[in-house]
């Protein structure tokens, strides 16, 4: 529920006064919602937060054993943000700060609810310790802070590129996610490995 409470306190207030259009370039195609940057940076300190204390308590099999529940309401929410955003749905006469409330709640219960049941499930099925995917989760952190960087650049790099949508996305995902865990790697065996 921590998690929930964060994401509402911090997607709510912020839809209220800032504009769902409004963006703010970071550099070149690097762009981010501005009412989106208060949540993330509260999903970020609640990561590290959680990462320097007892991960096997925080993320328990008990804890996360509802997982089933919560893809149906993290899925649920999400379809409902969508419909309310189709034109001509009978939302259409609802006052702009209603509307955006129910928004940013829909959101914060979507993302919320999605991101633990990706935990949960992972929890419950992957059990078996892999060279591979413990590689994945001691460079876990540097690949979030990077990624953005490089998925931004190849994705605006391949915009005129004259490919299926599918297969830029494989570019996309596999070059981004192998540039910033090999980044990262190599970063950790620097001063910097402290950090990451």
């Amino acid at each position: 529920m921590v998690f929930l409470a964060a994401s509402l306190l911090t997607t709510i207030p912020v839809r209220l006064i800032v504009p769902p259009e409004q963006w703010i370039v970071l550099a070149g195609p690097m762009n981010v919602q501005a009412w989106r940057l208060l949540f993330y940076f509260s999903w970020f300190l609640m990561g590290v937060f959680l990462g320097a204390g007892d991960l096997e308590r925080s993320f328990s099999h008990d804890r996360l054993k509802y997982w089933p529940l919560w893809i149906i309401l993290g899925s649920s929410a999400y379809a409902a943000h969508l419909v309310i955003l189709l034109p001509g749905t009978f939302f259409t006469g609802m006052p702009t700060w209603m509307l955006s409330t129910v928004l940013a709640t829909l959101y914060s219960i979507s993302c919320t609810f999605i991101s633990l049941a990706v935990l949960g499930f992972a929890r419950s099925f992957f059990k078996k310790a892999r060279y591979l995917a413990d590689n994945l989760t001691g460079n876990a952190y540097g690949i979030y802070i990077f990624h953005y960087i490089f998925v931004t650049w190849i994705q605006f790099y391949l915009l005129t590129q004259p490919l299926p949508a599918a297969l830029k996305f494989l570019i996309v995902f596999m070059a981004a996610l192998t540039a910033s865990w090999l980044i990262t790697a190599l970063l950790r065996r620097t001063i910097a490995g402290k950090i990451l």
